[in-house]
C-alpha cells in the first residue's frame, strides 16, 4: 500500500494536491482538443456526403486532402516570422489557434455547399484552414506546453486524440453517406463548433 502511495505521489507535480491535479489534467485534455487536427478530421468525416452531393463526386476526397496539406505553408510562415522577424507571444498565438478551430467549424457549416464552375472552392478553403490549425498546433502548442509539468503535456495530447475519436462517433450517428442522413452536415459542423468552444474556456483557467 505504501509503495502504491509513493508511485501515485510521484506522478503529481510538487505543491499540487490530488484534486487540483485532476482538475488541471482535465483542463489540459480539453484544451488539447482545440489545437489539434479535430477540425480537419471533422471535415474529412463528411466526405461520404460530399461525394454524393458536391460536383466533384468521388474525386472530392483527393482534392480535400490536397488542400488540407496547404496548412504546411501556414506553419512555414509562422516559423519564419516567429524565429526570424519577431517572436509571437504564446498568450496571443495559443488562444488565436483555439478560436480559429471553433470558428472554422461554424464557418464550414455556412459555406460548405458553395461551389462555382463545378468546384467546391469554399469547402477547399475550409480544408486549408483546418490543415493550418493542425499544422500550427505542433509548432505553437508543443513549445507552449514545455513550460508545464510533463503530465499535463500528455493530457493535452490525449485530449486531442479523444476528440478526434469523437468526430468519428458523431459521424457514425449521423451516417453522412446515407441517402437521408440523420442530421445535416451544417448541424454536424455546428456540434463541433460548440464543442471546440470548451478548449477556449479551458485555456482561460490554465
Amino acid at each position: 500500500m505504501s509503495e502504491l502511495t509513493v508511485e501515485t505521489n510521484q506522478a503529481i507535480p510538487d505543491g499540487t494536491s490530488l484534486n487540483q491535479f485532476v482538475i488541471n489534467y482535465a483542463l489540459f485534455m480539453i484544451m488539447g482538443a482545440g489545437a489539434n487536427w479535430v477540425f480537419s478530421t471533422a471535415l474529412a468525416q463528411e466526405i461520404p456526403y460530399f461525394e454524393n452531393h458536391n460536383p466533384e463526386g468521388l474525386c472530392i476526397a483527393t482534392y480535400m486532402n490536397a488542400t488540407t496539406n496547404f496548412g504546411l505553408f501556414a506553419m512555414a510562415v509562422y516559423v519564419y516570422v516567429h524565429n526570424y522577424v519577431k517572436p509571437i507571444p504564446y498568450n496571443y498565438s495559443v488562444p488565436c489557434l483555439l478560436v480559429l478551430s471553433s470558428l472554422g467549424c461554424f464557418f464550414s457549416a455556412i459555406v460548405y455547399p458553395v461551389s462555382a464552375g463545378g468546384v467546391s472552392f469554399m469547402l477547399y478553403l475550409c480544408c486549408a484552414l483546418g490543415g493550418s490549425v493542425g499544422a500550427l498546433s505542433s509548432v505553437i502548442m508543443n513549445p507552449f506546453m514545455t513550460s508545464f509539468d510533463n503530465s499535463y503535456i500528455s493530457a493535452g495530447r490525449s485530449g486531442g486524440s479523444a476528440f478526434i475519436l469523437l468526430t468519428a462517433v458523431v459521424s457514425s450517428a449521423q451516417s453522412p453517406g446515407a441517402s437521408h442522413p440523420r442530421f445535416t452536415v451544417a448541424a454536424y459542423f455546428c456540434i463541433f463548433g460548440v464543442i471546440l468552444l470548451l478548449p477556449i474556456m479551458a485555456y482561460k483557467y490554465i
